[in-house]
């Protein structure tokens, strides 16, 4: 009766363990195209006026299932930062700014993706500028999209960091409380993931071209 009823008992914990791994998704590993990318900013200066600019240059992989974002690392080039106006962009690639001879690169790592309601989600990550790591939260969305065969999983998301907290730019002021350039710094994702495994050599196209045709506005 004891084998018979151990038996009943593993017969049951392997169906229920087949249940929950069958209900898992699998996922898929896809890489971030930097012409199907972008990545802008924008900052107060003066207190009056926003300075808005991109990154051209924008490198990365994404983690995806059932078309939900799991994760996701990234690379952003500050030697190719934009903001039309060349003497401005120099400025920022000098040392008092993003230093892009000894820091090249801004990295971003997430941690943890919680998706809410309507595909909005909130990822936690930790962001590294000029060697420094800060956390960061983002809050954004995902939808699918697909034309003549080709589908893509649409990424948009916000986050604010405290450029003092990277050390970045002046601590300058105008008067007595007006920081000469803003402390908040809101960077913007707009991506199109295209659904082909990492290290596939096929191509999507941009089914928002418009987005990435220049990084200068």
């Amino acid at each position: 009766m004891r084998t018979e009823s151990l038996r009943k008992h593993i017969f049951i914990f392997l169906i229920l363990f087949w249940v929950s791994i069958s209900g898992q998704a699998i996922a898929e590993t896809y890489r971030i195209s930097k012409s199907n990318t972008r990545v802008s900013f924008s900052v107060k200066h003066f207190r009056v006026f926003q300075v808005d600019g991109c990154f051209s240059d924008v490198s990365g992989s994404v983690d995806i299932a059932q078309f939900q974002l799991l994760s996701l690392k990234g690379g952003i080039s500050t030697d190719s930062v934009e903001t039309g106006l060349w003497i401005r962009d120099n400025n920022l690639k000098s040392e008092l700014y993003f230093n892009s001879k000894q820091f090249p690169l801004i990295a971003f790592s997430s941690e943890v993706v919680k998706y809410r309601e309507n595909n909005q989600f909130e990822i936690q990550g930790t962001m590294t500028i000029k060697g420094k790591r800060r956390p960061i939260l983002f809050s954004g969305s995902s939808w699918k999209s697909a034309d003549e065969g080709e589908v893509v999983l649409l990424l948009k998301a916000v986050g604010t960091i405290n450029r003092q907290d990277f050390g970045i730019g002046p601590r300058e002021y105008v008067g007595e409380e007006g920081l000469v350039v803003g402390n908040k710094v809101r960077f913007e994702i707009f991506a199109e993931i295209c659904l082909q495994p990492e290290g596939s050599s096929a191509k999507c196209k941009a089914l928002h071209s418009d987005q990435f045709e220049t990084c200068s506005h």
